[in-house]
């Protein structure tokens, strides 16, 4: 079985929410013999169900969904989307990538934040008067990222 938002997973299946007061994901699972539950995967592996009249196991996977459904809506959990936590991972990843190549900062004038001179002496180096030109004061553009050998300039 695999819902609208759902898709197929080792333990899971169905729409998983997580627990805000304990964090857990629960979602609907083979439960003993024939029987579907709503329940949590321990980190040792073994399945907890949640104990609850508003979910009661089921033949159907589809019937526990619907009880988890609105046993989740009552207690106002969220639905938990398996793919966040990767995201956010290969996110913080490409954000480390790129702050290890950033080499200077540009200013509206076209020079380089190191081509300033000090706001004021010790407090805001580089947040001055530009050297190469009028500019009285550094304005933030962009940063300049270091171009690996054989790249594009």
């Amino acid at each position: 079985m695999t819902s609208e938002t759902g898709k197929q997973h080792k333990d899971f299946i169905g729409v998983p929410y997580r627990r805000p007061d304990t964090g857990e994901i629960v979602s609907v699972m083979r439960g003993i013999g024939d029987l579907w539950i709503a329940g949590v995967v321990k980190p040792n592996g073994s399945k907890k169900r949640v104990k609850t009249a508003d979910v009661p196991a089921c033949s159907d996977p589809e019937d526990c969904q619907k009880f988890l459904d609105a046993y989740a809506k009552k207690k106002g959990w969220q639905i938990h989307h398996r793919d966040t936590e990767d995201t956010e991972k290969k996110t913080n990843e490409t954000v480390k990538q790129q702050t290890e190549q950033i080499v200077d900062e540009m200013c509206e004038c076209g020079h380089l934040r190191s081509e300033h001179l000090p706001y004021r002496p010790a407090v805001a180096a580089g947040h001055g008067r530009c050297t190469e030109c009028d500019c009285g004061k550094f304005t933030w553009a962009c940063f300049v990222l270091a171009v690996e050998e054989g790249g594009a300039e």
